[in-house]
């Protein structure tokens, strides 16, 4: 969808309560409300300024409108990115889930603005439908509930059940822990092993961050690192991440010699004047070389602004800090880009490699993944290696790197040395593992 910018759009001003003083008066009529949020909405504005971020608000309101037609004029923004549409004449809750996933539908294309792709990220949450007992008030509690758990499970839309409130204690608790997290020593990272197929050696490891809390147990990161992004903790984290990664693999030299270290970075911390500064810092601190470090970020937060990632990337480069693309070929990327992105490495997503020894359709899929990256000067990096015959076939097409569950999951410390250590020669692995 492109964004024309010849007219200024009129974007529904911030109205809760207004919203609501208008719902009392229609509320016997209203079978459920839906509340749709632009999730991405701060990061959009972070990398592409208030304006883009306004734009897509506006257009987000003019779909909003077209999803339900009979309730267009009762549509209200009732928070900075989040809107509020009260629907009526439903039958029963799967009407309501019609209208939201007609939503998602006519919202989910890439929208075009100044020549930028981006991709709008959505949520909504449903309100108890035919609930004629609840006041306005509790209508749009109960949608923003649905909106909070479809956002912290990662769903397109959530209804909102007794069992939500629940679920939103925990994000909520979770987020509460997660500030003392790193103070209370709970985070830990793991090692996961990465083997240059080509010229027989550990190639590197990548750290993939472990948090076991004193009050909830083992969390596991898709839960926790989304709630440290949008809480705003993902700084921190990855700065801890950074420290404790350096401090780490400048220890391996002991077992074997050249050993990187491969970090996630997310866009939002890319972007940081600073960043650069606190890499350099925490490589000095442990004397760890800059050209052992691999910044790893995945294609589709690279393709929300290639132009200032790009940037930022090439400053990395002039460090001898190399960059590796992850999950690709899950993302929005252009071959445009793909030739100026100053990487060192394209990283097939796991999803082409798990069964690819059985699926000539993946097979052909890395296998041009593979001769383009080359084509254009990059290594390629497999995940998702889990047994003989895949790790045969990616050596017959001219893979460089694998990483996988057929040499080892992620390792605490203390079992990734002794790993390391005991490392020989791919064939010996084989060997070994046969």
């Amino acid at each position: 969808m492109t964004i024309s910018i010849d007219a200024k759009p009129h974007l529904l001003p911030v109205g809760r309560p207004s919203f609501l003083k208008q719902m009392e008066k229609i509320n016997t009529e209203v079978d459920a409300v839906l509340a749709i949020r632009l999730t991405n909405f701060d990061r959009i504005q972070d990398l592409l300024g208030y304006e883009a971020a306004q734009d897509i608000l506006y257009f987000m309101q003019e779909i909003i409108k077209r999803t339900a037609p009979q309730s267009q004029s009762r549509v209200a923004r009732v928070a900075e990115s989040t809107f509020a549409l009260p629907l009526t004449q439903l039958q029963n809750e799967g009407h309501a889930k019609l209208a939201a996933m007609k939503f998602i539908r006519l919202a989910e294309e890439p929208f075009v603005w100044h020549d930028h792709n981006i991709l709008a990220k959505f949520a909504v949450g449903i309100s108890k439908v035919k609930n004629k007992s609840g006041d306005a008030s509790e209508k749009l509690r109960q949608a923003e509930l649905g909106l909070s758990t479809a956002v912290v499970s990662k769903e397109k839309f959530a209804v909102y059940t007794d069992i939500v409130s629940d679920q939103i204690t925990r994000y909520w608790q979770l987020e509460d822990q997660l500030h003392r997290a790193i103070e209370m020593d709970e985070m830990e990272l793991h090692y996961q092993p990465k083997i240059d197929i080509q010229h027989d050696r550990v190639y590197g490891a990548e750290a993939l961050i472990r948090w076991h809390s004193s009050k909830f147990g083992q969390v596991f990161p898709d839960e926790f690192i989304s709630i440290a992004e949008e809480s705003g903790q993902i700084a921190d984290m990855s700065r801890w991440v950074l420290k404790t990664a350096f401090r780490d693999a400048e220890n391996w030299s002991r077992f074997q010699q050249g050993v990187s270290v491969a970090i996630n970075i997310s866009a939002s911390v890319l972007k940081d004047p600073d960043f650069l500064y606190y890499v350099e810092s925490a490589a000095a601190i442990w004397g760890m070389p800059l050209e052992r470090c691999t910044i790893e970020i995945t294609e589709s937060e690279l393709m929300c602004n290639p132009e200032s990632t790009i940037a930022i990337l090439e400053k990395l480069k002039e460090k001898n800090i190399r960059i590796s693309i992850d999950d690709f070929g899950t993302g929005y990327s252009s071959l445009a880009y793909l030739k100026d992105i100053p990487a060192d490495e394209i990283k097939i997503d796991k999803s082409f490699v798990l069964g690819m020894a059985e699926d000539l359709g993946k097979r052909e899929i890395v296998r041009t993944i593979i001769a383009l990256s080359h084509s254009l000067g990059y290594k390629v990096v497999a995940e998702g290696v889990e047994d003989l015959t895949t790790l045969e076939i990616l050596h017959l097409q001219g893979c460089d790197i694998v990483q996988g569950y057929y040499f080892a999951k992620a390792l605490p410390k203390k079992f990734f040395y002794p790993w390391l250590e005991d490392w020989k020669s791919l064939d010996k692995w084989i060997e070994l593992h046969s």
